[in-house]
């Protein structure tokens, strides 16, 4: 029995290669380790620079093999602060609403659509929260009163008189204005009830209103004259982003349908200031000209910007361990490995690789070095030569 862990052996701070979706989804929510993706981590920072600089909505595709970062990059952005230093610079309001489909729920349709109402109230109260004194002054000065009670009859009017220009549903006026009343007045009762409403978790909206809502609730939020006078901002900027579109494939024809019809409606109802981004992963044997598959023309018609992401090179894979390691080192070294055995590692992942005619992705390469330091571990090495490198050159084929 090994008295110490494989950590305290190797001197790492926490595990360098994490194996599992949560594992990397939670760093990409802390850490800025981009060795394998600079490039395409440029590209979106100018595309996200471009597009929340103007007024008309867009919609961009990502996309590439597993592993090769789109999940990542979602992540990254959506918690980074990245947005919020934006937020500054342009004075804008951006709500992010991230989300997944869902193909083992029996209505995935209605789940995808719940889930964008609960992630839209989260985002939009942490923007309260990173506002709050700002907001409270606000609603006092345009109410005139500090009672709550008056707030939020003042409110409700209001916003239901902006909502009267975009719907003459009277349900979804009075939800959505009751709904930003009570997250403005951080009325947690009142925002958790009017959600199950929304959510269609009550009788008296159906999943026939969700395309009206949703268009309805992007188009106030980038439109509310009273939003933009609270938070004290020029624009209010919508990102949702969905990730595993692929999936889209193993929901049913009816209702992969009903989604496919709703980005449509949205793409065309809501003019301004949505940004709608789709993160499609390819199969091993599916290229750019597969994409289509995955969409009705008619909705694939409505993307205006493709953002590929490429497999990594060998000079990329090898900067992406030697950074992983030098960041979870204690020391920043990339002990136990010397650099010598780096590269003897990356080129015979990079031969197998070029053998077997596949690609070389971040996944991969965790997936490796993660056999190479377990098995190094219970071996009792110390450190990691040329020699072992060789020895398990047949053992990682199957991961390459």
């Amino acid at each position: 029995m090994m008295n110490e862990s494989l950590l305290e052996k190797y001197r790492f701070k926490e595990f360098p290669f994490p194996l599992s979706p949560a594992e990397c989804l939670e760093e990409a929510k802390k850490v800025d380790l981009w060795a394998d993706l600079s490039k395409v981590k440029k590209e979106l920072e100018n595309f996200f620079d471009m597009v929340l600089s103007l007024r008309p909505s867009i919609s961009a595709l990502l996309y590439g093999w597993r592993g090769t970062g789109k999940t990542y990059s979602m992540m990254f952005f959506s918690k980074s602060s990245f947005f919020k230093e934006m937020m500054e610079r342009k004075k804008l309001q951006i709500t992010v609403i991230s989300v997944n489909l869902d193909v083992r729920a029996p209505h995935p349709y209605k789940l995808f659509y719940q889930r964008m109402i609960n992630f839209f109230s989260t985002s939009f109260k942490e923007n309260i929260k990173d506002s709050k004194n700002i907001i409270e002054k606000e609603v006092e000065r345009i109410v005139g009163s500090k009672d709550r009670i008056s707030q939020a009859t003042a409110l409700r009017r209001r916003f239901i008189e902006e909502l009267s220009i975009l719907t003459y549903d009277d349900r979804i006026k009075t939800r959505l204005a009751e709904l930003f009343t009570n997250l403005l007045l951080q009325n947690e009762k009142g925002e958790e009830e009017c959600r199950k409403i929304l959510g269609l978790e009550e009788k008296e909206l159906s999943e026939e209103d969700i395309p009206e809502i949703t268009s309805v609730l992007f188009n106030f939020v980038a439109s509310s004259k009273t939003l933009k006078n609270i938070f004290h901002c020029l624009d209010f900027k919508i990102i949702l982003w969905i990730d595993e579109w692929e999936s889209i494939m193993e929901i049913r024809a009816e209702d992969r349908w009903k989604i496919w019809d709703f980005l449509r409606h949205l793409l065309d109802y809501v003019p301004s200031d949505l940004v709608l981004l789709l993160n499609v992963t390819l199969k091993p044997d599916e290229t750019e000209r597969d994409i289509p598959n995955y969409f009705t023309h008619q909705l694939l018609d409505r993307i205006g910007r493709m953002i590929y992401f490429s497999s990594i090179s060998k000079e990329n894979a090898l900067e992406y361990v030697s950074e992983r390691l030098k960041y979870y080192s204690k020391e920043g070294t990339t002990f136990p490995f010397t650099e010598q055995t780096l590269k003897k590692a990356v080129q015979i992942i990079n031969d197998i690789a070029i053998e077997k005619n596949t690609s070389i992705t971040p996944k991969t390469l965790n997936k490796v070095f993660s056999i190479f330091l377990q098995d190094a571990f219970y071996e009792g090495r110390e450190k990691i030569d040329e020699e072992f490198i060789e020895k398990e050159r047949e053992k990682i084929k199957p991961y390459i």
